[in-house]
C-alpha cells in the first residue's frame, strides 16, 4: 500500500427545506468553529468507493468545511488512493479565476436592478438592521489566529457583505445564514474539496472540474421569488432569535452535528441531504401553508441541486471511463454518493461494479503504469468512435437483458443526458472582463472558501480594494 505524503498543515421553527439548500449546495460557505468537535478519528467506515474499471478509479465523498476538521479522520487508504491518481476531478475548480468570476457574476442581479425592489419594504429594513448587527458585533467573533492573518473584523464584515444589496435574494439568504460567530471563526481555512484541490496541483495532477459554474448557480437563480421570500424571511426570523437568545441552533442542518457523522463513517442519507423537514407553526391555518411553501422548497432543492446533477455528474463520469479510461480520483460532496438516485446508481446502471472501500482494505495501484490502457484483440481495430458506440450499446443491451426497464432504463437515460459534450475540463475563459460588482463579490467568494491569503500588508490592501470596489458600485447604481 502507497504510503500518502499528505499532513494537514430547545428546537428551530427554521424550515429544513431552507437548511438544505445551506448545507447541501454552499455547505462551502458554512464552515464551524474548530473548537467542538473531538478529534479523535474514527475508522468504522468511509467515504471511498472503488470503480472496477481499467484501471480502477477511485471516488471520493467530501464534506464542505475546513479540512483540519475531518482530515485527521480520512483513512489512509482513501489519501493513498489520491496519491496515486494521475487525474483528479473535483464539482468545480475554485483556484480558476475565471470559475472564480463566474460565481460571482451569477450572483447579482442585472445592472439597475436592487434587492430592495425584489422583496417586501419590512424584510429588505430587517435585512439592514440585523447586518447593522453584525457591523458592531463582529469584532467579538475573530479569533486570535484570525487577526495574525490580517483577517480583521472590518475586510470580513467587508468582504463577506460586499454588494449585497446588488445580489440575487437567495444569495442574500445563504449570506444571512452564515453570519454568526461559529461561522465567521472558521473563515481562513481551505475547506476539504479546496485543500485536495491544491494537493493535486501541488502533486501535478491534471486537475478538472465536472461541473460548469453555471450549472452550480442557475438551479438558486430560477427558485421562484415566492420561495426565495420566504425562505429569505424565515433565515432572518432564525438569526434574529438566534441573537436576541429566544432559540438555540436547530440539531437539524447544525454543521457541529454533520462534521461528528461525517468523522465516524456515516451513510445517512436523510442526514447530509436534509430531505426532510419540520415547521410548527401558531394556528393550524398558518401551518399548512408554509408547510406547502416548504415542501415546495424541498421538492425543488432535491429535484434540481441533488438528483439532476447527480445525474449530470455521473454521465460525465461514465463518458470518461469508456472513452478516455484512466487512473482518475473524483471528489464531490458526500451527499451526491447516499442516498436515492445517487452518482454510484447510476455509474452501477451502466454495467460498472462498484465497491466500498473500507477503511482498512490494502489497494493494489500495480495497473496504474504510464502506459494506455487498451482493449487487446479485433475490438482495438476498431475506431475511437466505433469503441465508444459498441461499448454504448453493449452495456445497454445487458441492462435490458436483466430486466431493469423496458426502455433501456437508468443508463439510456443517462446516455441521452450526457451525450452533449461529455465531461468537463476545468472552465476557463480566454477574455475574462469583471465589473467592479463582480470584483467585490469575488474577494467574498475567496474568504469563504478558505482562499484568502491573510497578512496584514495582503489584507490592507485587498480591504483598500473591496472599499474602491463597493464605492464605485454604489456610483454606478445611483447613476442608473
Amino acid at each position: 500500500m502507497m504510503k500518502s505524503p499528505l499532513a494537514p498543515a430547545p428546537g428551530s421553527f427554521l424550515p429544513r427545506a431552507v437548511i438544505f439548500v445551506v448545507v447541501v449546495f454552499l455547505f462551502l460557505l458554512a464552515p464551524s468553529s474548530p473548537s467542538v468537535i473531538s478529534h479523535h478519528p474514527s475508522k468504522s467506515s468511509s467515504y471511498l468507493w472503488r470503480i472496477n474499471s481499467s484501471p480502477p478509479c477511485y471516488m471520493f465523498g467530501t464534506i464542505h468545511v475546513p479540512y483540519t476538521r475531518v482530515w485527521d479522520s480520512v483513512p489512509e487508504n482513501a489519501k493513498s488512493a489520491f496519491v496515486a491518481a494521475r487525474q483528479a476531478y473535483f464539482e468545480l475548480d475554485l483556484t480558476d479565476h475565471a470559475t472564480l468570476a463566474a460565481l460571482s457574476s451569477c450572483q447579482l442581479l442585472p445592472r439597475g436592478q436592487h434587492i430592495s425592489q425584489l422583496i417586501p419594504r419590512d424584510l429588505y429594513m430587517g435585512l439592514r438592521l440585523h447586518l447593522d448587527y453584525v457591523r458592531r458585533t463582529i469584532s467579538t467573533w475573530i479569533t486570535d489566529d484570525q487577526r495574525a492573518k490580517g483577517l480583521d473584523a472590518d475586510y470580513l464584515f467587508s468582504a463577506i457583505t460586499a454588494n449585497w444589496e446588488r445580489k440575487q435574494p437567495v444569495w442574500v439568504m445563504l449570506m444571512v445564514s452564515t453570519l454568526n460567530a461559529e461561522e465567521v471563526a472558521s473563515r481562513g481555512i481551505p475547506v476539504l474539496d479546496l485543500y485536495l484541490l491544491m494537493q493535486a496541483e501541488k502533486q501535478k495532477k491534471r486537475v478538472h472540474a465536472i461541473e460548469r459554474p453555471d450549472e452550480h448557480c442557475n438551479p438558486l437563480n430560477e427558485l421562484g421569488l415566492d420561495m426565495v421570500i420566504f425562505a429569505l424571511n424565515e433565515t432572518l426570523k432564525e438569526q434574529d432569535n438566534l441573537r436576541l437568545g429566544i432559540r438555540r441552533p436547530s440539531d437539524h442542518g447544525n454543521p457541529d452535528i454533520l462534521i461528528q457523522e461525517y468523522r465516524q463513517g456515516s451513510l445517512d442519507a436523510t442526514l447530509f441531504n436534509q430531505d426532510t423537514f419540520q415547521f410548527p407553526l401558531s394556528t393550524k391555518k398558518a401551518a399548512a401553508a408554509s408547510n406547502a411553501m416548504a415542501r415546495k422548497l424541498d421538492d425543488y432543492f432535491k429535484t434540481n441541486l441533488i438528483q439532476k446533477r447527480n445525474k449530470r455528474m455521473a454521465a460525465r463520469v461514465i463518458d470518461l471511463l469508456v472513452n478516455r479510461p484512466d487512473a482518475y480520483f473524483f471528489a464531490f460532496g458526500v451527499g451526491h454518493f447516499i442516498g436515492v438516485d445517487n452518482i454510484l446508481e447510476f455509474i452501477r446502471s451502466a454495467g460498472y461494479t462498484v465497491d466500498h472501500v473500507a477503511p482498512g482494505e490494502v489497494l493494489d495501484f500495480s495497473t496504474y503504469s504510464n502506459r494506455k490502457h487498451t482493449v487487446q484483440g479485433t475490438f482495438d481495430d476498431l475506431s475511437e468512435d466505433e469503441k465508444t458506440r459498441a461499448l454504448l450499446q453493449f452495456l445497454q443491451y445487458h441492462q435490458q437483458l436483466e430486466g431493469k426497464s423496458e426502455n433501456g432504463g437508468q443508463f439510456k437515460d443517462l446516455v441521452d443526458v450526457g451525450g452533449g459534450g461529455g465531461a468537463v475540463d476545468v472552465y476557463q475563459a480566454t477574455d475574462v472582463k469583471e465589473t467592479m460588482d463582480e470584483k467585490a463579490v469575488e474577494e467574498s467568494l475567496k474568504v469563504w472558501y478558505g482562499l484568502t491569503n491573510g497578512g496584514p500588508r495582503n489584507r490592507s490592501v485587498s480591504a483598500i480594494w473591496i472599499v474602491i470596489a463597493v464605492a464605485m458600485a454604489m456610483l454606478t447604481t445611483a447613476a442608473s
